[in-house]
């Protein structure tokens, strides 16, 4: 009896831990297809101080052959690159000359971006080019994607790989790989390949956004996102002939339909990485310039726990001392020392100034949000702040019927790199700019990068602006809700902040 369950338990646990190369080989012909794959992507080179946007053609069958044919921009336009087996050629119309890659570039970067030839031209496989041991499942990311295996990849003999080992992260729900870290001949990560966004395209479910880090220089990454693709159905092989390079076919996919992201996921990450998912504890500089007048100068603690809860608390100046103003669900109040009296504040003035500021209460106690009470829909891309940013979206927010909103409309700008908002513009009933808030001075605070300097100006009387600059902050801690009881008025907290 005890040897049957002996062997039992040994059954039980052999077939509870997955083949690992069965694993890995999945997870890479999910991204490579079975056969073929022709992929339409975008490629963005992000540096400490600028941005390269390319839009690209990516052609590959079985790990001979490859293709890569760039779309945008127009100086860009027909570079191409082709792998034929052991040999790689590069052409560029500039130049009108093609330029056979020697196969000890391979792992060199291309298109000075943290992905290598390698990467992208797949000389190696995942699945070919390696041993794979299972090593473990992760508890951190078990939360969002259930199972997901710890794999080791170590280089089988004579392999030209340019890595000591890779670790590799596949979930087990659909077997897409979710990270993989590259280590040199030391042991030390030199860089890291998350896989997000998965979502449907050809034929599979596969990760569409593909970010690629070198660890070795702070602030350097690339973007290699999926827009369109196809498996197995290359119809025009004759693509991996050399002759391809000077006359490069025309692109297999739909380029024009460049798939845009949700405008509604858009919005609410940029709003609640600024409001927090739960909570909020900001301490601000708060300044007020008028023109021709020395600028009021205060600084304030400001509470934010959902959306219907807030305090906000002046620290400083002496004069302004523990002025308060506390919003709980759809009733607010003020509380000025000097004269020892809470005022209720109508919900009407909710969309007034707020200390003789250019913001409104509303603005700063949240009684409406970017996410909840206005429709979305993305209208574009900015020009003017791509040099600056990159890609930053341009959307259209229009208020749900029944929402007590001041605005016809706003247009906000979202940056793709990170999420956050760069400006966000104000209409009236007449569909003109009343207000426009400038966010800028993107910095960690809190644990999460966001703009820390809003500036809100109105357009209506120049030389009128307000300064919201955030100091420090803290997201989503245990607040008490004593904070947001009406006693707090005339007893404030003791402020966290110095």
């Amino acid at each position: 009896m005890r040897s049957f369950l002996f062997v039992l338990l040994c059954t039980t646990l052999t077939f509870a831990a997955p083949n690992a190369t069965a694993l890995v080989k999945k997870a890479d012909l999910l991204i490579r297809g079975e056969k073929s794959s022709e992929q339409h992507v975008s490629f963005s080179v992000i540096r400490a101080n600028k941005k390269v946007d390319r839009t690209m053609m990516v052609y590959l069958k079985g790990k001979n052959y490859s293709f890569t044919h760039i779309l945008k921009p127009i100086k860009d336009k027909n570079t191409v690159i082709l792998k034929r087996n052991s040999d790689m050629w590069m052409y560029t119309p500039a130049v009108r000359k093609e330029i056979k890659i020697p196969v000890s570039m391979m792992h060199e970067s291309v298109l000075g971006s943290d992905f290598t030839y390698d990467d992208i031209m797949r000389e190696s496989t995942f699945t070919d080019d390696y041993s794979h041991k299972l090593v473990g499942k992760s508890p951190s990311m078990e939360k969002t994607h259930g199972t997901v295996y710890i794999i080791d990849l170590a280089p089988l003999p004579g392999r030209a790989v340019a890595y000591k080992k890779l670790r590799m992260w596949i979930r087990t729900s659909d077997g897409n790989m979710l990270r993989v870290q590259y280590y040199n001949d030391d042991l030390k990560v030199q860089r890291i390949l998350s896989l997000e966004d998965i979502a449907s395209v050809g034929d599979r479910s596969i990760p569409t956004k593909w970010t690629m880090v070198d660890n070795s220089v702070k602030g350097n990454m690339t973007v290699y996102r999926i827009l369109g693709a196809r498996y197995n159905k290359m119809e025009n092989e004759d693509i991996f002939n050399k002759r391809s390079i000077l006359s490069p076919p025309n692109p297999t996919l739909d380029t024009q339909a460049e798939k845009l992201p949700d405008a509604t996921a858009l919005v609410k990450k940029a709003d609640l990485l600024i409001r927090g998912e739960k909570s909020s504890n900001q301490y601000v500089n708060f300044e007020v310039r008028r023109s021709g007048k020395d600028p009021v100068k205060r600084k304030m603690g400001v509470y934010l726990k959902g959306r219907d809860y807030s305090f906000t608390h002046v620290l400083a100046p002496i004069k302004d001392r523990d002025i308060t103003i506390l919003k709980r669900h759809q009733d607010m109040w003020t509380y000025t020392p000097k004269i020892r009296k809470q005022i209720r504040i109508p919900v009407a003035q909710m969309h007034e100034s707020v200390l003789g500021s250019d913001f409104t209460y509303d603005d700063i106690m949240r009684e409406s949000t970017f996410t909840d009470d206005y429709s979305h829909k993305i209208i574009g891309t900015s020009k003017a702040f791509a040099k600056k940013y990159g890609t930053v979206y341009v959307l259209e927010l229009t208020p749900l019927p029944g929402r007590a909103i001041a605005y016809r409309q706003l247009r906000m700008w979202i940056r793709e790199l990170d999420g956050n908002m760069v400006r966000v513009q104000y209409y009236n009933d007449d569909l003109q700019v009343t207000r426009i808030m400038d966010l800028t001075d993107i910095r960690e605070v809190g644990g999460r990068s966001i703009p820390t300097k809003w500036v809100m100006f109105d357009v209506q009387k120049k030389g009128n602006y307000t300064l919201y600059n955030i100091q420090n902050a803290k997201y989503n801690e245990d607040m008490k809700d004593s904070t947001f009881e009406q006693r707090s008025l005339a007893e404030p907290p003791q402020a966290v902040w110095k």
